[in-house]
């Protein structure tokens, strides 16, 4: 195999899986660059390895050699990158983020929630945006009896720091 049939693994494996176009996009240069490079047309330039090992956290000796791991496995899991390396759109990032800013325990429910609901899926013929609005409902119940309780609380906090002065706070 070589160093050409690898930048092709690379582009094509699970972890990146572009086009040619997308993946000349990352390393600066057209799709026909990718493409004259992954026929064999066009050796690999040191400086395209560079960028290649750095853009997609590839093994500069196994991109060479094809010796050990395709990927660098000493790096950290990046959430933005990886959000940048499946072309999330802005709509996506806002998804992934506003389910991160939730609290933990919401966010162990939503799962639960999501689970049972796979497995009502399977074995019904409801479909699943019924289960995602049943979901999104119940969700949405739990989020306004939350605040209901921290503005009851906060209310009955405020009451025992200033006496009782008829305060009335409704959700």
């Amino acid at each position: 195999m070589t160093e050409n049939d690898r930048v092709k693994m690379v582009r094509k494996s699970p972890e990146i899986s572009l086009s040619m176009e997308k993946f000349g996009q990352r390393l600066g240069v057209g799709k026909s660059t990718i493409s004259s490079i992954e026929s064999g047309t066009n050796a690999i330039t040191s400086q395209m390895r560079r960028s290649i090992c750095r853009e997609f956290h590839v093994s500069e000796t196994w991109l060479e050699t094809g010796e050990g791991e395709m990927f660098d496995k000493d790096e950290d899991f990046s959430l933005d990158q990886f959000l940048k390396d499946h072309d999330a759109d802005q709509l996506e990032v806002q998804i992934v983020k506003a389910y991160f800013e939730l609290p933990a325990d919401m966010r162990r429910h939503l799962i639960a929630s999501f689970k049972e609901n796979l497995a009502r899926e399977q074995s019904s013929s409801i479909g699943p945006l019924d289960d995602i609005d049943a979901t999104t409902e119940e969700v949405r119940q739990q989020l306004i009896a939350e605040k209901k309780a921290r503005a009851e609380s906060s209310a009955s906090s405020t009451d025992g720091r200033q006496g009782d002065q008829g305060n009335d706070i409704t959700a």
